[in-house]
């Protein structure tokens, strides 16, 4: 298999495994914010949509827990935050492994196609992106199934 195929298959299910903890974040984001939170979670998403590093991500997530009392309730920003750092970051590596070992058994080459410093900014990226994608519209679904203030 080529590369960029065997990296969008594997991005693809990561998105599906973290699908719940998106709605549980979703959630957490429509208690923690209510409908007050709508244009902060847009500003979220435009933020994770126009990425080229994931450290905008995370300061942009600080940013908004530090200035807005509502994502300091129920710890909501630094949940957000630690799942980004550390959940994601944890995926993404073992991404590069499943891709690495995929591409090797795939080709018969002596010199084997190796995933990049860039191709592993780009599978974080890409993780930040949807996850935040999912979130958003958990936290949308919420509101509209409940106006706000609705924890799980």
């Amino acid at each position: 298999m080529k590369k960029q195929l065997t990296i969008l298959q594997l991005l693809n299910l990561a998105a599906d495994e973290f699908y719940e903890e998106a709605k549980h974040m979703g959630r957490l984001a429509n208690h923690a914010l209510s409908t007050k939170g709508r244009s902060q979670m847009k500003g979220l998403e435009r933020v994770a949509n126009s990425l080229v590093k994931v450290s905008d991500i995370f300061d942009n997530v600080k940013k908004q827990t530090a200035r807005h009392e509502e994502w300091q309730t129920d710890n909501f920003g630094q949940q957000l935050l630690t799942f980004l750092e550390q959940d994601l970051r944890t995926r993404t590596e073992d991404i590069v492994k499943q891709a690495q070992e995929a591409i090797r058994e795939s080709e018969t080459d002596q010199h084997p196609t190796e995933i990049t410093a860039l191709d592993k900014q780009e599978i974080y990226i890409r993780l930040c992106q949807e996850y935040v994608r999912q979130l958003v519209v958990h936290y949308e679904y919420a509101l509209a199934e409940g106006g706000g203030n609705h924890a799980e």
